[in-house]
């Protein structure tokens, strides 16, 4: 599967109190590259990210390790990251990815890690999108979908539906009780959704640059 592969934005995600800014910033980085299914950092890239020296990172590292943040195995070359325990509290979920048919897990091969408050409570699963439909609603082909699976309220969201043996994502509306999924982009047509699958709504959109 294809992750994204550019470098976070110096912009930590998780503040953390009872660390200094800098050990803040190396956290929200090291949490940055776990979500976006990146390697661990280098020190090199954490020192400079945070403009300290490699020494004076290693030293907040050795800090933070003892704090329980973050483990290291001596012998690798990227061998700081984050533990088990911190992953969770900063709130990570392990989501199926790139799967055909959301529902059908068996097709999903390890996980992607992605921030809860992202993609919101319940189950998760992960779909290609497979049209240019939503354009306009800015979902490209290619683009990841996270489909909240088990949800019910539609209404005006855009949804993942099974219509026949395709996948699409169109927005859900009522028009006289009657359910249409709607195109963002003029070169689809509005389809008939008394027949489709609504598997659930589009929680989260990724993309790759």
């Amino acid at each position: 599967m294809n992750l994204p592969n550019s470098r976070p934005h110096n912009n930590p995600s998780v503040g953390v109190d009872g660390l200094t800014p800098v050990q803040n910033e190396i956290i929200g980085f090291m949490t940055q590259r776990a979500i976006l299914g990146m390697s661990p950092a280098s020190l090199r890239e954490l020192a400079a990210v945070v403009n300290r020296s490699i020494s004076t990172v290693t030293h907040h590292l050795k800090h933070l390790e003892a704090m329980g943040f973050v483990t290291v195995s001596r012998k690798a070359a990227r061998g700081w990251r984050l533990a088990g325990d911190f992953r969770m509290h900063a709130g990570l979920v392990r989501v199926p990815p790139l799967v055909t048919d959301p529902l059908d897990t068996g097709q999903a091969e390890g996980f992607i890690s992605l921030p809860r408050q992202l993609v919101g409570s319940g189950e998760i699963r992960l779909m290609r999108v497979p049209d240019a439909g939503m354009t306009g609603s800015g979902i490209l082909p290619g683009d990841l979908a996270a489909i909240g699976i088990g949800d019910t309220e539609f209404e005006g969201k855009i949804v993942a539906a099974r219509i026949g043996n395709d996948i699409a994502l169109r927005r859900f509306t009522l028009v006289a009780s009657t359910p249409w999924l709607l195109p963002d982009n003029s070169a689809f047509r509005p389809i008939i959704g008394t027949d489709a699958d609504i598997l659930g709504p589009v929680a989260a959109v990724l993309r790759s640059l």
